[in-house]
């Protein structure tokens, strides 16, 4: 009943709970599949984000095509929920979102990139870093510290970055001391 709520906060709330419960209970699949399709975009976003905290096939069948939404917050979300279960099998619509015309999109590959923490994230990491935002290069730099044996020194560059913001966490990530 909650999910066809006239309030959307409780219709928000119910399928986040809905979604939570995917894997556990998969008949639940076709409703929320309904509701991506069909519903307003706050909506899918607190699909995705729900199924974002699932590990599962089926959750990650019904998040990819929304990599390619027309909202860039629900192509946001999507990727960031990929990023989130953190199969590697993934890499290839994370890496393809890397160059998404909106910087949220991007930005949200570079973190989705970083949770993954996979060697194959350097490559588009590598482009990341080079992105006409401030807010994509920062969040790339801060990705790139999560991924094991990542080419530091290929980073120096940004320490003359334009952005102070982008040049203290290239600080940061250069000495090893991203996110303290």
């Amino acid at each position: 009943k909650m999910i066809n709520d006239r309030n959307e906060r409780i219709r928000m709330t119910a399928v986040v709970a809905l979604a939570d419960k995917i894997e556990v209970y998969p008949e639940l699949g076709d409703p929320l599949k309904r509701y991506l399709n069909e519903g307003e975009p706050a909506v899918k976003v607190a699909i995705l984000s729900g199924l974002g905290r699932v590990d599962g096939a089926q959750a990650l069948s019904m998040i990819v095509p929304f990599a390619s939404d027309p909202m860039p917050e629900v192509r946001q979300q999507a990727v960031l929920s990929l990023g989130q279960i953190g199969d590697p099998r993934v890499l290839r619509v994370i890496s393809y979102k890397a160059s998404d015309d909106d910087w949220n999109v991007r930005q949200a590959s570079a973190i989705a990139l970083g949770m993954i923490n996979a060697e194959e994230s350097i490559g588009p990491l590598k482009n990341l870093v080079r992105d006409t935002s401030p807010e994509v290069r920062h969040s790339a730099l801060m990705a790139f510290a999560q991924i094991p044996n990542a080419p530091l020194a290929d980073l120096k560059p940004v320490l003359s970055d334009a952005d102070w913001r982008v040049r203290f966490a290239g600080a940061q990530v250069l000495s090893g001391n991203a996110g303290s």
